[in-house]
């Protein structure tokens, strides 16, 4: 009766785990629609309000819901208000350690998302629209790929983690 039990459990821990990496395969591509809407604001912001970087970075941030990307956005937009020694790069990179860490996105989306803070914090108003463009086609390219791939993951992740939870019941019967 015991190793019964013990093998439904091994059996749905596994199961679940497979269903949990699918979750977060859903999470990313909805995160990564979030930044892409965040995105998108920030550049009507820039283009067609004039507003400064750290204004329109703080007016996003009240009007998104995502909670990660809105204390982003909104820390982000204190500290280059507070005029502070750190230079835009700096803020931008640790605010994306602090707050994305625990996202859905993976290295290469982090990654993006900090270059994007590279080019972001100077020059003029042409230059912030030009990197906000290429990184909204960097991004379109990523959702279009993860929404691809997305199907076969869920399918692959629940298959593989059940067969591994039934092989590992096997052994230990």
């Amino acid at each position: 009766m015991l190793k019964i039990v013990g093998s439904i459990l091994i059996i749905t821990g596994s199961f679940a785990w497979g269903y949990m990496k699918c979750v977060n395969a859903k999470d990313r591509i909805t995160q990564l629609n979030t930044i892409k809407k965040v995105m998108i604001m920030l550049r009507g912001e820039i283009k067609y309000a004039g507003t400064a970087l750290p204004d329109a970075l703080e007016s996003i941030s009240n009007r998104i819901a995502m909670v990660f990307a809105k204390d982003f956005f909104l820390n982000v937009s204190k500290e280059l208000n507070q005029m502070s020694e750190k230079n835009f790069k700096t803020i931008w990179y640790e605010n994306t350690n602090k707050y994305l860490k625990t996202s859905a996105l993976n290295i290469t989306d982090l990654g993006q998302f900090k270059n994007l803070g590279d080019n972001l914090g100077y020059l003029d108003k042409d230059m912030h629209l030009n990197t906000i463009d290429l990184y909204l086609e960097h991004l379109n390219m990523d959702i279009s790929l993860a929404n691809g791939e997305i199907a076969q993951k869920c399918r692959v992740y629940k298959s593989v983690s059940l067969a591994v939870g039934v092989f590992i019941t096997i052994i230990i019967i």
